[in-house]
């Protein structure tokens, strides 16, 4: 099981400290829609694994135009958002394999030793498909952009070690 902590402004942040009564944005959470997007999965698959990265910035007019509205106009787009989310987590079921959820501060480890950053990456969910384009039409017009103030959904291919394929 995995436990995220939350980047601040992040459309995930956004969400989740407006459901949640979160903050300062670094509560352990369970991100609800992640919940009800679970599903049971075959014990064997053989489809090709797909990363799908949301992106979003927390100076993109997205979040600007997302910051200025009035809380119960912001509250019922949370709404439909959610709403939005789990109908998207439903239609797709049969191709998630993880519903993953939001990323928190990034912390950056080099030889140079380990350092806060800031990046785009606002959460995940993985999926299988028969093909990266297959995988990227999933997304075509998802809540994490359409309706919650998120930028785009990046989507690549989980590849298998060199060496260590089965």
């Amino acid at each position: 099981m995995f436990r995220t902590r939350l980047a601040t402004n992040s459309p995930f942040s956004i969400l989740n400290s407006q459901l949640h009564g979160v903050s300062d944005g670094l509560a352990f959470v369970r991100l609800s829609v992640a919940v009800a997007l679970t599903v049971d999965t075959p014990e064997e698959r053989h489809m090709p694994k797909f990363l799908a990265i949301y992106t979003g910035s927390k100076d993109s007019p997205a979040v600007a135009e997302w910051n200025a509205m009035n809380e119960s106009e912001r509250t019922e787009r949370q709404r439909a958002g959610i709403q939005a989310w789990i109908a998207w987590g439903q239609t797709h079921k049969a191709a998630i394999v993880d519903a993953g959820g939001p990323a928190g501060k990034t912390k950056r480890i080099s030889k140079d030793g380990i350092s806060d950053i800031a990046n785009a990456i606002s959460g995940y969910t993985i999926v299988e498909e028969e093909s990266h384009e297959a995988a990227a039409k999933l997304f075509v017009n998802h809540p994490h952009f359409t309706i919650f103030p998120g930028d785009a959904v990046e989507v690549m291919p989980l590849l298998p070690i060199p060496g260590l394929e089965e």
